[in-house]
């Protein structure tokens, strides 16, 4: 596998990382919205419910309350959207912090990328080249002497024999 299939390789990794975070983060930010929406409807019902049977049994008491129940149905009510939209608020404040470190990751990723890639061109590979070249000329170099050491042996077996006859002649001699 070549470099340039592997870098895409861990692009293809991260960016299906970085996907899927997104993806779940809409997936938990909807499920939210959801159950948001659920309670909401759920509290309405029962707002209704008790006031339907505070309605019945307290009729004359309920036109006093009346107007006291809706200023504050109301007030909760304005308290219940203000709450979704700072929720909504914080939630779009977090997607977009998410999506500037995504960015700035991706970023760096490049830049990292890019200096490996420079690095491998400028260092790596010449060095290997350098290694390559000194190992080829020793390989060249032993295997063009290889026969001539097998003779120089053989001369340096015949010398020694020579130089120890001719030493015990010498010694006679004298």
């Amino acid at each position: 596998m070549t470099n340039n299939e592997l870098l895409l390789s861990i692009s293809d990794m991260i960016d299906s990382k970085l996907n899927a975070g997104l993806r779940l983060m809409k997936n938990e930010m909807q499920d939210m919205k959801g159950e948001l929406q659920t309670e909401l409807r759920t509290m309405e019902q029962g707002l209704r419910s008790d006031m339907q049977t505070m309605e019945q049994g307290l009729r004359s008491d309920m036109q006093k309350m009346e107007q006291g129940l809706r200023s504050d149905m109301q007030k909760m009510e304005q308290e219940l959207r203000s709450d979704i939209q700072e929720l909504r608020s914080d939630m779009q404040t977090m997607e977009q912090g998410l999506r500037s470190d995504m960015k700035k990751m991706e970023q760096e990723l490049k830049s990292d990328i890019h200096m490996l890639k420079l690095c491998q061109e400028n260092l790596i590979l010449p060095r290997l080249n350098t290694i390559e070249s000194c190992y080829t000329d020793t390989y060249r170099r032993y295997r063009d002497d290889a026969d001539q050491m097998e003779a120089v042996s053989a001369d340096v077996d015949i010398m020694k024999k020579v130089i120890a006859e001719h030493s015990q002649r010498l010694q006679k001699l004298a």
